[in-house]
C-alpha cells in the first residue's frame, strides 16, 4: 500500500530506488545538486548497463538548475539519458518496481535544510498508481530534449519509448510541438533521433535462441519434475501430469513476472519477456502466457514453430499473452 513519508525518509526511499533499479531508473527533479554518496549509487547503475533517464528544468542558463561540477558528472555517465523539459516542477523517483512522488529535489539543500515529504508505492501493491505516475513521466518525457549542456548520442529504453508510444496511441493523440516553445525544433529532431535509436536497439529472440533457453529450464526442472513423478506413484499418470504443470506453472510465471523478467533458462542467454508496451509482466499475463502454451501442444508444437517465422518472433502463446521475448 501507498505510504506517506517525511523528508529524511524520502532521501532513504530515494536511495532504494536507484540502489534497486534492475532493468530501468527515471529521475524527475527540476533542481540538480547530486551528493557524492548519491553520485555513487547512480555511477553504480551506469556501470550495470541500465539504460536510465534523468529529467531537470530547463532554462536559458541551464547551471542556475545543475551546477557545472554535476554537469561534468553527468557527462561521464555512459548509460543516461539526461534531458530537460520546461516549466518542470515535479519531482518524481521510479525504478520497474517502485516509485516515489516528493517535493524533495535530488539536491543537497533540499535534503538538509527543508521541509519536505512524499508518497511512496509499489508496482506490486499500487498497480493503478504505479501506472498512472509512469504514464505521466512518459508525458514528461515526450515534452523534453536531451540537455544542452551533457549532448551526447541520443539512448533510448525500450520501456520508456514503448510506453510513450502506448500512450500516444490509446489516447489518439499525436505530439505536438507548443508554438512558444523555444525547443520545439530540437524536440522534433531528438525525438526522431530516438525513434531511430529505438528500433535500431530492439532485437527478437529467435526459435534457435529461446530453443536453447527452453532447454536450460528444461534441465533445470528435471529433479522437481522426478519428485512429481515419485510422488504420484506409477499407477497415478495422471496426477503426475498436474503436479508436473503445477511446478512448471509456478517456475514460469513467478520468474518472468518478477524483476528478472525471466526464467533462469532465458537469463543464461541473455533474453527478458517483457508487454507488448514494453513493461513488466504481471503474474497474471505470466500466467495467461504459460497456459497458452497448452494449445502450442494441442496443436502438434505448431504454435512454437511459429516463433520462427513470425514477424516479431512471437509464438502463439505469446500472441495470446500479449508478449515478446527481446534480447537485453
Amino acid at each position: 500500500m501507498a505510504k506517506f513519508v517525511n523528508g529524511a525518509s524520502s532521501y532513504g526511499e530515494i536511495t532504494e530506488i536507484i540502489n534497486g533499479a534492475y532493468s530501468e531508473l527515471y529521475i524527475v527533479t527540476p533542481y540538480l545538486k547530486i551528493p557524492q554518496q548519491t553520485k555513487n549509487y547512480i555511477r553504480n547503475v551506469d556501470k550495470r548497463g541500465i539504460k536510465f533517464t534523468i529529467i531537470s528544468r530547463a532554462e536559458n542558463n541551464t547551471e542556475k538548475n545543475v551546477n557545472e561540477t554535476d554537469i561534468q558528472f553527468l557527462k561521464e555517465l555512459t548509460s543516461a539519458n539526461i534531458r530537460v523539459c520546461e516549466n518542470l516542477h515535479a519531482k518524481c523517483f521510479l525504478n520497474e518496481n517502485k516509485g516515489l512522488v516528493t517535493s524533495m529535489n535530488l539536491h543537497e539543500h533540499s535534503q538538509t535544510h527543508n521541509w519536505e515529504m512524499g508518497i511512496v508505492f509499489t508496482k506490486a501493491d499500487d498497480p493503478a498508481i504505479y501506472n498512472d505516475t509512469l504514464n505521466e513521466v512518459m508525458m514528461i518525457m515526450e515534452q523534453s530534449i536531451e540537455n544542452p549542456k551533457t549532448k551526447r548520442v541520443p539512448i533510448a529504453s525500450i520501456p520508456l519509448a514503448s510506453a510513450n508510444e502506448y500512450i500516444l496511441q490509446k489516447t489518439n493523440q499525436k505530439p505536438e510541438a507548443t508554438p512558444n516553445n523555444k525547443y520545439s525544433a530540437e524536440n522534433g529532431a531528438s525525438k526522431f533521433a530516438a525513434k531511430e535509436s529505438r528500433e535500431s536497439n530492439v532485437t527478437f529472440a529467435g526459435f534457435w535462441l529461446r530453443l536453447t533457453a527452453a532447454i536450460i529450464d528444461g534441465l533445470i526442472l528435471l529433479i522437481p519434475f522426478y519428485f512429481c513423478i515419485v510422488l504420484a506413484g506409477s499407477n497415478n499418470v495422471w496426477l503426475a501430469y498436474f503436479l508436473i504443470w503445477i511446478i512448471g506453472f509456478g517456475y514460469f510465471a513467478f520468474l518472468e513476472s518478477s524483476a528478472r523478467r525471466a526464467t533462469y533458462g532465458k537469463e543464461a542467454v541473455g533474453l527478458i519477456v517483457i508487454n507488448m508496451d514494453g513493461s513488466h509482466l504481471t503474474f497474471q499475463q505470466a500466467s495467461i502466457r504459460y497456459i497458452g502454451k497448452l494449445a502450442s501442444l494441442f496443436i502438434l508444437y505448431i504454435g512454437f514453430i511459429m516463433i520462427g517465422f513470425t514477424e516479431k518472433k512471437q509464438g502463439l502463446h505469446d500472441m495470446i499473452a500479449k508478449t515478446l521475448v527481446i534480447k537485453k
